[in-house]
């Protein structure tokens, strides 16, 4: 047993030696001289990211990274342990996740395998919070790479690669601008054609007195009416879909319903009126007309009910919901199509153009000429 004891404490320490050396490896890679030009003493706040298929290998380098970093008197060297998981995110998604840390740069660090058993490489790429390249470094573990120049941050649509920056980590920053824009161009034109909003109009007299308003919902920048159930299908809500159609068939069937009890009472007035006179004779020249108003007083009778029936259905409101309610569950479903596209931290995709709103009004006159009304519409 003590054999055994003894072999295993000598194989945790040959792989804590190997490791140890990696990392010191990678230390003399990533050099003070190589890293000095982007910290400032006492101030600069960076996050070390390891990254990639290799992250077992990213996290060799970032180990190296961290340590000569805070070397150089950096104000806070964080590691990625509050990240989760990120092997598999690009750096645009990773730069966003780290979005909240208390830092102002964010160090990517992504390990390629050597060719034909060659030492590894390991790419680095310095972002500033809002994606902008800072910087990008490359080198071969063990070889000294040269000190990193000073860039000034470019956004992520025009990043150009810094020199000293091989093929392979020119081309990492050039595929992280190409996809990131086009990721967020694609994703904001949908946000753009999909969003819900509200026009909101006035009835007002000619003297100011406000005497209606109400809302026209519609969806995206080309304004499109949402109408009906058009509503509760734009902003996913089924639910109030199936209630909405319940509703407004029940008020459809009780129009007909209405409109057909109410013609055929009209119908059955008009004949029980006509037919109500009955002629009578006592003798050859003794003839009276004796009216029988029963038939045309059902009729009348049918006809009011079914009127009553139809004008109330037709007042009725088929939304089941309220435009107070109807304008919160818009606002969820633009927080969910924002988060959905990965828009929830961009500020400019939070604003909805605010469209005009429209006041009617309109005032009666009367003259020696005649007589008229005036109406308005300001926009």
């Amino acid at each position: 047993m003590q054999c055994r004891g003894v072999a295993v404490f000598g194989l945790v320490l040959a792989l804590w030696v190997a490791s140890s050396a990696q990392a010191q490896n990678w230390a003399e890679t990533f050099t003070a001289a190589s890293l000095a030009s982007q910290v400032q003493a006492g101030s600069t706040r960076v996050i070390v990211v390891a990254a990639g298929a290799d992250r077992a290998g990213a996290k060799e380098v970032t180990v190296a990274i961290e340590a000569r970093l805070r070397s150089l008197s950096a104000a806070l060297v964080m590691s990625d342990d509050a990240l989760g998981a990120v092997s598999d995110l690009d750096d645009a998604a990773i730069v966003s996740r780290a979005a909240p840390m208390p830092v102002d740069r964010v160090l990517v660090v992504r390990v390629f395998a050597g060719a034909s058993g060659a030492a590894p490489t390991a790419v680095a790429i310095l972002y500033a919070k809002d994606g902008s390249v800072v910087t990008a470094l490359n080198g071969t573990r063990g070889q000294p790479i040269a000190a990193a120049p000073v860039v000034t941050p470019t956004p992520v649509a025009a990043a150009p690669a810094p020199s000293g920056v091989d093929t392979r980590a020119a081309d990492q920053v050039s595929a992280i601008t190409r996809n990131h824009q086009a990721s967020r161009e694609g994703a904001q034109r949908q946000y753009d054609e999909q969003y819900v909003a509200f026009d909101d109009m006035a009835a007002v007299t000619a003297g100011g007195s406000v005497v209606a308003t109400w809302s026209i919902p519609y969806q995206g920048k080309y304004r499109k009416p949402l109408e009906g159930a058009d509503f509760y299908e734009a902003v996913e809500r089924h639910d109030l879909t199936d209630l909405y159609r319940k509703k407004r068939n029940l008020k459809t069937g009780l129009i007909v319903a209405g409109l057909l009890g109410s013609s055929a009472g009209y119908v059955l007035l008009l004949y029980g009126i006509v037919a109500a006179g009955t002629e009578v004779c006592t003798g050859p020249y003794d003839c009276n007309t004796e009216y029988d108003f029963t038939l045309a007083g059902v009729g009348a009778g049918i006809a009011l009910v079914g009127s009553i029936v139809w004008l109330v259905a037709a007042s009725m409101n088929p939304h089941p919901i309220d435009a107070t309610e109807a304008r919160r569950i818009a606002d969820q479903h633009n927080q969910r199509l924002r988060d959905r596209l990965g828009l929830s931290n961009d500020s400019a995709a939070l604003d909805i153009p605010q469209a005009p709103k429209a006041r009617f009004s309109w005032d009666a006159y009367a003259s020696q000429g005649g007589a008229g009304l005036s109406l308005r519409l300001d926009l």
